[in-house]
């Protein structure tokens, strides 16, 4: 696993803990809007998930199996609901089509850098490669900065995964460390 590190601009506005009273309401950018999850949502997941190649560094995690992503989405409505931040279903602006999930997340593994907290997206196949991950991945470090106070937010990728890796390049994230995360084999 790569994993890179973001600290940039953050200012004192609140305490982490003071995220979670700011009553999430979603997050807004110029072409997504990053929200709690809904009914149904487990089914665009769920589908989403199904394609070998949005699956493929995934496999470890279990996410294409439909009993996983239901409780990671009642796992991330609850963190939502306590601290501000979880794991968001991702609509296009435009259509208001489910096109995947984004997370600012804190993870607690025994690894190196962790416990921290991290940023991290999967996208259906067909909005790969058109900067939606970038601009999530920007919105949700700006959102952990400004409005969760958080003091460091990182992202972790397979070595194999380099559109990952890219979009980490293009957030201004530095390289950190390569590290095995716990289960998967590089």
């Amino acid at each position: 696993m790569i994993v890179g590190s973001s600290d940039k601009h953050p200012i004192q506005t609140h305490s982490p803990q003071d995220c979670a009273s700011l009553d999430f309401k979603g997050i807004t950018t110029a072409r997504l809007r990053l929200r709690s999850w809904q009914e149904g949502d487990i089914e665009k997941i769920h589908s989403i998930l199904q394609h070998p190649d949005v699956n493929l560094y995934l496999q470890h995690h279990q996410l294409h199996e439909r009993a996983t992503i239901e409780r990671l989405a009642q796992k991330s409505k609850q963190n939502i609901r306590e601290r501000g931040y979880g794991y968001f279903v991702c609509e296009h602006q435009e259509t208001g089509e489910v096109i995947g999930m984004v997370g600012l997340n804190y993870v607690e593994i025994n690894a190196p850098y962790f416990p921290c907290h991290t940023v991290s997206w999967i996208f259906s196949h067909s909005y790969w490669g058109k900067g939606y991950a970038t601009e999530a991945g920007q919105a949700l470090i700006k959102y952990g900065f400004e409005v969760c106070n958080l003091p460091e937010i990182y992202a972790c990728t397979t070595s194999a995964n380099k559109a990952s890796e890219n979009v980490m390049k293009r957030l201004e994230m530095k390289f950190v460390s390569h590290f095995g995360f716990p289960g998967f084999e590089e």
